[in-house]
């Protein structure tokens, strides 16, 4: 290893607390974010979850609870809950196989539709403007470095969760 390698290490090592403050005060932040209903110019609130869920569901045609509470890392009650919940608002509708009535698809409803598309515009935007103002501090090659730690640490959180999900 290089003196300069080693530095860097040993940079990086001496400043984990400060990386894991970083981190959790991140994820805080995040998860607030998240948990406030807000209207992404639909003209009803949503939560993040719910505003994304409906994009997972625009992307697979006929999910089951199953494969979303899979897609979304979250268990299948809670799942349910939050298809009840976008059911109520409209959104979605949930249509039973004919060989097992106790298995449904969910399916967006024309609303539904609307809504996923204006919200997905909405987070272009968001994050249009949220890169404009990491420029002012940071390079773009530091932005895609960002995303790429992110795809990453997500790799290995699924990784994570699908063990978590054998060991069940």
């Amino acid at each position: 290893m290089s003196g300069k390698t080693a530095h860097s290490v040993r940079n990086t090592i001496d400043g984990l607390n400060e990386k894991v403050d970083i981190i959790y005060k991140h994820q805080c932040l995040l998860a607030d974010y998240s948990a406030t209903p807000r209207d992404y110019g639909t003209g009803y609130l949503m939560t993040e979850v719910e505003a994304h869920t409906l994009g997972f569901i625009s992307d697979q045609y006929g999910i089951t609870a199953t494969q979303l509470a899979r897609a979304t890392n979250r268990t299948k009650g809670a799942v349910s809950q939050l298809i009840s919940k976008l059911e109520e608002k409209g959104l979605v509708e949930r249509v039973n196989e004919p060989e097992n009535k106790r298995m449904y698809r969910i399916y967006l409803t024309e609303e539904g539709r609307r809504a996923c598309d204006i919200h997905r515009a909405y987070d272009r935007a968001n994050m249009l403007e949220m890169i404009n103002k990491m420029l002012l501090e940071c390079t773009m090659e530091d932005i895609e470095s960002f995303f790429k730690v992110l795809k990453c640490r997500n790799r290995i959180f699924e990784k994570n969760y699908e063990e978590k999900l054998k060991n069940k």
